[in-house]
């Protein structure tokens, strides 16, 4: 990946983060004791939309 925004990091370092969001469990985040707040937080993960709130 010449030219890419993963240049100069560890190669190893970035599998292992892709790993760990791989085995993510997005239904995991739905079981909190909000489920409102438990979809808004997974669909600002996802979308990467963040309005600056923390549930």
């Amino acid at each position: 990946m010449a030219g890419s925004e993963y240049d100069g990091l560890d190669p190893l370092l970035i599998a292992a983060i892709e790993d760990m969001f791989a085995a993510l469990d997005p239904t995991s985040f739905l079981d909190g004791p909000d489920p409102q707040a438990s979809v808004k937080a997974y669909e600002q993960m996802v979308t990467g939309d963040w309005d600056g709130d923390i549930l």
